[in-house]
């Protein structure tokens, strides 16, 4: 009889759990996404570490967007400071990460979002991990690329303070990681110069 409580109670408490993620469903909903257009592009910023200036003489040349939506960073080798062409971003490619994240289903305690674990760094190649980034065209200044693959996982961030709340060595952070069925496409023209 005390197995059979003891099993009750395990069920009741781990049904009550689950039904947390039960109004955020992250299966077969496609994630298409489009930042900027060929005539109203969006503005890249250059990015390099703290305490480097960014110039000619630095190892690379890196640019980086973000917003509510969605980041990016990518980085190219130094021979594309004033040599913008087509030929010139994908020769100097060198690798890129994203984030795009969820804010219809987050809000101040909890986020929900995706990223590679490891950086795309070959153009029109799928990762491991099911992603695909490819340079369009470059015209005028704008850089037009698309990003696009497959998850079947994200990530849920959870502020709290719970004492066993953590990630890592962060206290008060949680992190998870959601099933998902995501395939995912992200338009994006950016003003690049």
């Amino acid at each position: 009889m005390k197995k059979l409580l003891l099993l009750c109670l395990l069920t009741c408490l781990s049904l009550s759990c689950s039904n947390d993620d039960d109004s955020t469903n992250f299966r077969y909903e496609p994630y298409n996404l489009s930042l900027g257009s060929l005539s109203n592009c969006s503005m890249l910023e250059v990015a390099c570490p703290s305490g480097v200036t960014c110039d000619e003489n630095y190892s690379y040349r890196a640019y980086s967007y973000s917003d509510e939506d969605f980041q990016i960073y990518i980085s190219f080798d130094t021979d594309i400071i004033n040599n913008f062409s087509e030929e010139s971003i994908r020769e100097n490619f060198n690798y890129m990460n994203f984030v795009f994240r969820f804010p219809e289903h987050s809000n101040e305690n909890v986020s929900y979002y995706y990223s590679t674990l490891n950086p795309i760094r070959t153009l029109n190649e799928t990762t491991g991990e099911g992603a695909n980034f490819r340079i369009n065209s470059f015209e005028n200044g704008v850089l037009n690329v698309t990003l696009f693959g497959y998850t079947n996982k994200i990530s849920k961030t959870t502020i709290s303070d719970d004492a066993d709340c953590y990630s890592g060595d962060v206290g008060g952070m949680c992190a998870e990681t959601i099933d998902a069925d995501i395939k995912y496409s992200i338009d994006l023209s950016f003003c690049f110069e």
